[in-house]
């Protein structure tokens, strides 16, 4: 779809006038410096998180030049047409009491612009020249590295430009498998030639411009960790996929996400084939079969998987469901098999299975949480535990959390323990039940012994989006946990359609790791309403134990991944 988006901007020329007139941003409160602060451009009618373009001003010789990518969007092969500058909005940030002649609006940067900048108070003006540039990728950087016939990823060190493989055994002679900056090109072509990697090797990446390079070096090396925790600034998006680009059928139907070998898998309830995407790419590899679990929409409603390649799908149980089914498979090939099967005591009013989630592995140790709703009038989830890999009973173990509001306990929940085998760990719940001190709504940290509040997150009013998922790793001797924060309105909310990430170690719920922007993946900015309020976060650590990936989805909208390290640079 997006790759039809340069024809449709070429065509709206045709329908649209050329000039228009808008008022300039409201002015900024920000310390005078030269009048105008920025400038931004963008395409009418076209509503990709893309379509933002900066421009760079030259105080100096008061010239403003806009700077519009050799690619759009940024990483397909479309080259951006000239003539689709002949209608550009800009937009500006100026001083306090300073206005913009003629006002920000639609320019045809096909042709030179000007402006005249006036500071009202001083009563000056200058008057800067605008002028547009098409752009190639100056990045110039090996953003993955690996060796799958060895089961091996490289370590990147992006300040020193050094490639670590970590590996005892030899390697010898191997094709890699690379990612670039959009456009680059790597000498020798890592991907088509084999290089012995039992050696040091030099490889120049030279940006899409001809112009910028690097040099990196590859040697097996173990590098250094910082003592503990995530190493700071080191989080970048990784990758994102729309829900409507790789083959998602029903993207309103998108429920939850699971982690298995190498693979994102996305459970689209109602649907016996989950589309599975490469966990470090992004791409499409496959579907997995999951036609075992489909009972009707309600059937395959829930996914998880452990930290050794399980997965569970569940059921959810409205409209009289008296049978709570969790289904089990290993490995993306896996067969699925009835792992539980638990009949409410109350048919049709104790409803299980919006969520669920697993902390350990079941092959080891773990705890599988699901909400309960409408049971005992009480806030509750229910809890089964596996030991030495055995699933200890089927009827699970119903825990009630003190000093929420139960009228406000429905649906939209997500439990997950921070100790699969301490039945008294601390645990956090994700949900839209509200505080009964205060009547306010929280991202909740539960004391395991006895089950009452042990640090709180306001969700402000002015959200008023459900907390709906959760979940919880240690990475590099620290605990992290994340949680989502959803928008299922029809009208877009500041502070929903969010992902945040808080560092345990403080004790504290206070500063969160932001680990996406808001208002940009979630349904209303993309697909349209995210009705029942859908999402997952999945935190997952490297198997060499230096990255640190927060998978996160919100139905109608995106899924996507940011990597996080720990590498000493």
């Amino acid at each position: 779809m997006r790759n039809n988006i340069i024809s449709f901007i070429v065509l709206i020329l045709f329908f649209a006038g050329i000039s228009a007139c808008h008022s300039p941003e409201e002015t900024s409160n920000t310390e005078k410096r030269y009048g105008i602060n920025s400038v931004t451009a963008s395409f009418p009618y076209e509503y990709s998180t893309e379509n933002n373009f900066p421009g760079e001003i030259d105080y100096a010789n008061q010239i403003i030049t806009i700077v519009f990518p050799y690619n759009y969007p940024k990483l397909s092969d479309n080259i951006l047409p000239y003539e689709c500058l002949q209608k550009v909005k800009l937009s500006a940030k100026v001083d306090n009491n300073v206005i913009i002649s003629p006002a920000m609006g639609y320019f045809d940067l096909t042709k030179d612009c000007y402006i005249t900048v006036k500071n009202q108070t001083t009563n000056t003006s200058q008057k800067y020249k605008i002028i547009a540039e098409i752009r190639k990728n100056d990045a110039c950087t090996i953003d993955r590295f690996s060796i799958p016939s060895k089961g091996l990823t490289g370590v990147i060190d992006e300040k020193n430009h050094i490639i670590s493989i970590i590996s005892i055994a030899d390697i010898g002679e191997q094709v890699a498998e690379i990612t670039l900056a959009h456009g680059a090109t790597c000498t020798p072509d890592l991907q088509n030639m084999a290089l012995n990697y039992d050696q040091e090797q030099t490889v120049k990446v030279v940006a899409q411009n001809g112009k910028d390079f690097l040099t990196y070096t590859i040697k097996k090396n173990v590098p250094d960790k910082i003592a503990a925790g995530i190493r700071a600034n080191s989080g970048k998006l990784l990758w994102a996929k729309k829900l409507s680009e790789i083959g998602i059928t029903s993207k309103n139907k998108v429920t939850s996400l699971g982690i298995l070998d190498d693979y994102v898998i996305i459970n689209e309830r109602g649907n016996g084939e989950a589309i599975y995407l490469n966990n470090q790419s992004g791409e499409v590899v496959g579907k997995m079969d999951i036609s075992t679990t489909v009972t009707g929409d309600f059937g395959n409603y829930y996914m998880t998987s452990d930290n050794a390649n399980n997965i569970l799908i569940c059921n959810y149980t409205p409209n009289g469901t008296t049978m709570f089914t969790v289904w089990k498979a290993n490995g993306i090939n896996g067969q699925f098999q009835k792992y539980i099967d638990y009949k409410a005591v109350t048919a049709g009013s104790e409803r299980f299975g919006w969520s669920i989630s697993i902390q350990g592995n079941l092959d080891k140790d773990a705890f599988i949480t699901t909400p309960v709703f409408y049971k005992d009038s009480k806030v509750q989830f229910a809890r089964w535990q596996v030991v030495n890999g055995v699933l200890q009973s089927q009827i699970p173990t119903f825990i009630e959390m003190k000093s929420l509001v139960n009228s406000t306990w429905f649906k939209q929940a997500d439990v997950i323990y921070t100790n699969p085998s301490n039945t008294e760990s601390d645990y956090f719940l994700a949900s839209y039940a509200k505080y009964d001190v205060d009547q306010k709504r929280y991202f909740l940290w539960f004391n395991g012994a006895d089950n009452t509040i042990k640090a709180k997150k306001e969700i402000p009013s002015s959200i008023n989006g459900p907390v709906t998922a959760v979940d919880y790793i240690e990475f590099n001797n620290i605990p992290y946990v994340a949680h989502t924060i959803v928008n299922g309105f029809t009208w877009a909310v500041t502070g929903s359609d969010i992902a945040y990430m808080y560092d345990l170690s403080t004790q504290s719920l206070a500063t969160p790791i932001e680990i996406c922007e808001t208002k940009i993946y979630g349904g209303i900015a993309n697909d349209g309403q995210n009705i029942e309020g859908a999402s997952d976060v999945v935190l997952r650590a490297s198997k060499d134990g230096y990255y640190l990936y927060a998978y996160f989805m919100f139905a109608n909208g995106y899924v996507a991944c940011k990597q996080y390290d720990c590498i000493d640079q």
